[in-house]
C-alpha cells in the first residue's frame, strides 16, 4: 500500500516537475533569445546600465515579496496534507493583502530611494533613470509571486508554468520593442525602454494567475465529511469556533513566521548580485578604467552570468515540485518518500549539471560570438561555467530543505558563499588587474560561490533525510563522461567549422542569403548546434558505457510518461 502511494506520488511529482521544466526551458530560451539582439540594439554600455539597474530592482522585489511565495507554498501544502480547506483559503486571502501593501511600498522605495543610493555607490548618473523605469514591476511581480506560491502549494504546477511563460513572452517582447525604439537616443534611453519590459511581463502574469484563481473558485469545492459538512466546519462545531479576528491573527503569525526565511534567501541572493554590481565597477574604476569601458566590461560579465543560469530551468522545476511534495510527506510522516525523492533529484542534477558546465566552458568562445556578437563575453563565461553544476544543485536542494522546514538554512549557506565571492572579487578584480584578468576573476568568484553554497545545502539534505550518496555514481562517472565529451567537442567543432560547406552558400539559399551572412552567422550557427548535439550524444554514450544510467533513471522516465515507476 505504501509502495503504491510512493509510485503514484512519484508519477504526479515527476509530471509536475516536467511541466515546470518545459515552461522553464521555453522561458530560458526566450531569455537567451533576447540576449542576442538586445546588446546589438542598445549597445554594450546600454546593457551595462540595464544590468546594474536590474540588480537594484531584484533587491527591492525581494524586500517587497517578503518571502511570501515560499511561505505560502509550504503552508498551503501542509494545510492540504491535513485536509484543512478553510485554513487554505484564509492563507491566500491574508497573503494577498500583505503583498498588496508591501508591493506598493517596494515600488515607491525603488522609484524614490533607489536612484539616490545607486548613484552614489556606482558613481554613474545614467543608471538612475533606468532604476525608475523598473519601479512599477516591483508591485506587479510581488502580487504575481504570491499567487504562484498558492498554486505551487496546491501542486497545480501547470498554472505556475503557464504564468512563467506568459510573463517571459510579454517581458521580452516589450523589452525588444521599446529598447529598439528608444536606442537611437542613446544607451540610457535604450536601457530604460528595456527596463519597462519587466512591468509588462508582471502585468501579463498577474492577469493570467488572477483568471486561474477565479476559475478555480467556480470549478472546485471543499471536501465534506460523512455528515455532509465541510471538515473544517465539523471540527469547529466539535471544538468550538474561533473568532474571525483570532483566525486572522493566527494566519498572520503563520505567514510572518515562515516569510522571513523566504525573504532571507532571496534577499541574500539579490544582495550578492547588488554587491557584485557595485564592487566590480568600483574595483575597475580604481584601476583607472574609464566609465564607458566599465559599463562594457560589466555588461560582458552580466551576460556571462545569465548564460550560466540558463540550464537552471531544470533545477527550478525540481525545486518548485520538491517543496510542496516534501512538505506534504513530512506532514504525513512519510520519511522514506522524502529520502527517495531527494536521492533521485540530486543524482539527476549531477548527471545533467556536470556536462552542462563542461560544454559551456568548451564552447564559450563560439557561444559568445554567435549569440551576442561579443567575443569578450567568452572570458568571464569560461571561468564562470563550472558554477552551472552549483546553481542546479543549490536550487533543487533548497526546495528539499524548505519542504523539511529548514527554511533559513539555504539563506545561511548562500550568505556564507556570497561573503566568499565578494572577498574573491576584491582580490581577483584588483587594482593591478587587466581587462581579461578582471573578467576571469569576476566569473571565477561567482562559480566558487555557487559551488560552495550547493555543497553546504547537500550536506544538510543528507544529514536530515538519510539519503544515500554514491560518489562513484553521482560524481565520478559524470565527470569521466564529461571529460570524454569535452575532448570530442573540442575536436568536432573546429573540424566542422573548417569544412568547405562554410565557404559557399548552398544553392537553395543562394538567392536570399549573402555569402558574408552565411560565413559569419548561419554556418557558425549550424556548426554550433551540431557540436552541442554531438556533445549530448557522446556524453550519454560514454555514461552508458561507464555504467552511469541505472534503474533510477528508467523509473524517472516511466513516471514522466505516467506509467508506474
Amino acid at each position: 500500500m505504501e509502495s503504491g502511494r510512493l509510485d503514484a506520488g512519484s508519477s504526479r511529482f515527476a509530471r509536475g516537475a516536467l511541466l515546470l521544466a518545459l515552461a522553464g526551458g521555453f522561458s530560458r530560451f526566450l531569455g537567451v533569445f533576447y540576449l542576442i539582439p538586445l546588446p546589438r540594439l542598445i549597445g554594450e554600455a546600454g546593457m551595462g546600465l540595464w544590468q546594474m539597474a536590474a540588480a537594484w530592482q531584484g533587491l527591492l522585489l525581494v524586500l517587497a515579496s517578503g518571502g511570501l511565495q515560499v511561505a505560502l507554498a509550504r503552508l498551503v501544502a501542509e494545510a492540504r496534507g491535513r485536509r484543512e480547506w478553510e485554513r487554505e483559503e484564509r492563507l491566500l486571502q491574508v497573503a494577498m493583502g500583505m503583498a498588496s501593501i508591501t508591493g506598493l511600498l517596494g515600488a515607491l522605495a525603488l522609484a524614490w530611494l533607489g536612484p539616490a543610493v545607486a548613484g552614489r555607490l556606482q558613481g554613474d548618473e545614467g543608471v538612475i533613470q533606468v532604476i525608475k523605469a523598473f519601479a512599477p514591476s516591483v508591485f506587479l511581480l510581488t502580487m504575481a509571486s504570491v499567487l504562484r506560491g498558492y498554486f505551487q502549494g496546491r501542486q497545480a504546477l501547470g498554472v505556475t508554468a503557464a504564468s512563467e511563460v506568459i510573463e517571459q513572452v510579454f517581458r521580452v517582447g516589450t523589452m525588444l520593442l521599446l529598447g529598439a525604439a528608444w536606442a537611437p537616443a542613446g544607451p540610457g534611453p535604450g536601457a530604460r525602454g528595456a527596463a519597462l519590459g519587466a512591468s509588462a511581463g508582471g502585468a501579463a502574469a498577474l492577469a493570467l494567475l488572477g483568471t486561474a484563481l477565479l476559475w478555480r473558485g467556480r470549478t472546485t469545492g471543499m471536501p465534506v465529511d460523512r455528515g455532509g459538512q465541510s471538515r473544517d466546519t465539523a471540527q469547529r462545531r466539535r471544538g468550538g469556533a474561533q473568532r474571525p479576528h483570532r483566525r486572522l491573527g493566527h494566519t498572520l503569525v503563520e505567514l510572518w513566521r515562515d516569510a522571513p526565511a523566504g525573504v532571507a534567501l532571496a534577499l541574500v541572493n539579490a544582495g550578492v548580485q547588488a554587491a557584485a554590481a557595485t564592487a566590480i565597477p568600483y574595483r575597475l574604476r580604481r584601476a583607472g578604467v574609464p566609465v564607458e569601458t566599465v559599463r562594457e566590461l560589466y555588461g560582458q560579465y552580466g551576460l556571462a552570468v545569465r548564460m550560466v543560469g540558463v540550464p537552471g530551468f531544470i533545477s527550478h522545476a525540481l525545486g518548485s515540485a520538491l517543496l510542496p511534495a516534501v512538505a506534504r510527506d513530512r506532514a504525513g510522516g512519510h520519511a522514506r518518500f522524502i529520502a527517495r525523492r531527494s536521492e533521485q533529484a540530486v543524482r539527476l542534477l549531477f548527471l545533467l549539471g556536470v556536462p552542462a558546465a563542461t560544454g559551456m566552458a568548451v564552447l564559450a568562445e563560439p557561444l559568445a560570438s554567435l549569440l551576442f556578437g561579443l567575443p569578450g563575453v567568452a572570458v568571464p563565461l569560461r571561468s564562470a561555467a563550472p558554477g552551472v553544476a552549483g546553481t542546479l544543485l543549490f536550487q533543487a536542494t533548497t526546495g528539499i530543505l524548505q519542504g523539511l522546514g529548514l527554511v533559513y538554512r539555504p539563506a545561511v549557506h548562500l550568505g556564507l558563499a556570497g561573503i566568499l565571492q565578494m572577498a574573491l572579487v576584491w582580490w581577483w578584480v584588483g587594482a593591478r588587474a587587466g581587462r581579461e584578468r578582471a573578467l576571469v576573476g569576476a566569473g571565477g568568484a561567482a562559480a566558487v560561490s555557487w559551488m560552495v553554497a550547493a555543497l553546504l545545502n547537500l550536506l544538510w539534505v543528507v544529514r536530515r533525510t538519510g539519503m544515500t550518496v554514491s560518489v562513484a555514481e553521482m560524481v565520478v562517472r559524470p565527470l569521466l563522461a564529461s571529460g570524454i565529451m569535452a575532448v570530442f567537442v573540442s575536436v568536432l567543432h573546429p573540424y566542422l567549422l573548417a569544412l568547405p560547406a562554410g565557404e559557399a552558400v548552398p544553392a537553395p539559399l543562394a538567392g536570399v542569403v549573402a555569402a558574408a551572412v552565411w560565413q559569419q552567422s548561419l554556418w557558425p550557427g549550424v556548426v554550433g548546434v551540431a557540436a552541442v548535439a554531438g556533445g549530448v550524444v557522446s556524453y550519454f554514450l560514454a555514461l552508458i558505457l561507464l555504467g552511469g544510467m541505472g534503474s533510477d533513471e528508467r523509473r524517472w522516465l516511466q513516471a514522466l510518461r505516467g506509467r508506474p515507476a
